[in-house]
């Protein structure tokens, strides 16, 4: 068997040995996959937790946006009651000048046709 110098000589490895060695070596990558896998899966789980979260900000978008173009109808519709309100007060003052007034010449026809004492 070929040995080179400084080195030991070791006894030819047995095809048991060598199964063994080889059986060592795949217990090892099979440790350190059942890590990765670990690894992975935590990070699938956070990734979930983290698409849910997206989810639900973007739902919350969703009805913040619905809530806004509502207050904006109501809005409208508040400027728009304001308007007719103001119309109304405006057609009562109108109301009450024409009510005074139809009382002053109601009070002058009245006088005028009393008789002078």
């Amino acid at each position: 068997p070929h040995q080179t110098p400084g080195m030991s000589s070791f006894p030819p490895c047995s095809q048991e040995d060598r199964a063994m060695a080889t059986v060592a070596v795949l217990r090892d990558k099979v440790a350190q996959l059942q890590t990765v896998n670990h690894q992975l899966q935590s990070e699938n789980a956070k990734l979930g937790q983290a698409a849910a979260a997206v989810a639900q900000q973007e739902q919350l978008a969703a009805e913040n946006r619905a809530l806004r173009d509502d207050n904006a109808f109501k809005s409208a519709d508040v400027a728009q009651l304001k308007e007719k309100v103001a119309a109304a007060a405006r057609k009562e003052a109108q109301l009450a000048r024409e009510a005074a007034e139809l009382r002053r010449r109601l009070e002058e026809a009245t006088r005028a046709a009393l008789p002078a004492e």
